[in-house]
């Protein structure tokens, strides 16, 4: 149950940056394979944060809520127990939750789409930035802030610390006509301030024999659970 539950919290925090499985979705430093790890370290990691040197180009914000991240220590050891499954031949890996974002109310007369754009938000921005692009309410979860730049800093990540360079062309996972579409739905969307407190994460799971409803921050919803194969 606690790899079930993992996956959601993986699916909202994790995914964007390290891939279903931890497998690399980019060639940049952050979109690099983490398939192999060891789970105390890797704890650590996501509870403290992690930095960059001079031979490590990567940066990780902490998640732990006693570093100023969104996560108690309970979601944190479901991730790394849904993470774990990677590498235990005899364990099924929970399949992550599919996302159920809409676009925003304000009309969109562009031609890019927009509710293609509401999965792109889903799954490679909302971990940090929250539903509606309102921020968690720490100051490394900030709220997301639109205006004509807001697709630029997505994609090269300039001068904004721990964001990641998002753009293909840059090593990251997405193509100019997703960042195109991300930017169809921010237009949607309105965001005048900061949520008072964090958002954090929040999990309703309803197991009905061997099916499944996941419902993560109001977003990720999972219908079914099906096991992957040992491989």
């Amino acid at each position: 149950m606690a790899a079930l539950r993992g996956s959601a919290v993986y699916a909202e925090f994790c995914a964007a940056c390290h891939g279903p499985e931890g497998e690399a979705i980019g060639s940049a430093p952050g979109f690099v394979s983490i398939a192999e790890f060891d789970p105390a370290t890797v704890r650590a990691q996501i509870v403290n944060g992690y930095d960059s040197d001079e031979n490590t180009p990567v940066k990780m914000v902490s998640y732990g809520v006693e570093a100023g991240g969104p996560l108690q220590s309970g979601p944190i050891d479901d991730v790394v127990a849904y993470m774990l499954t990677w590498q235990t031949p005899e364990a099924d890996t929970p399949e992550l939750p599919t996302a159920n974002l809409e676009p925003g109310a304000a009309a969109y007369t562009g031609s890019s789409d927009p509710a293609e754009g509401a999965m792109v938000y889903a799954y490679s921005c909302l971990g940090c930035h929250g539903r509606d692009a309102k921020g968690r309410g720490e100051s490394n979860f900030p709220r997301f802030k639109i205006d004509e730049n807001a697709v630029r800093v997505a994609a090269t990540g300039d001068g904004h610390g721990f964001v990641a360079a998002f753009a293909d062309n840059a090593g990251g996972p997405l193509t100019p006509v997703q960042l195109d579409n991300l930017d169809a739905y921010l237009r949607t969307i309105e965001v005048e301030e900061e949520e008072e407190g964090p958002q954090g994460v929040s999990i309703l799971l309803m197991v009905l024999g061997l099916g499944a409803v996941s419902l993560v921050g109001g977003v990720y919803v999972a219908a079914v659970r099906q096991g992957r194969a040992a491989g």
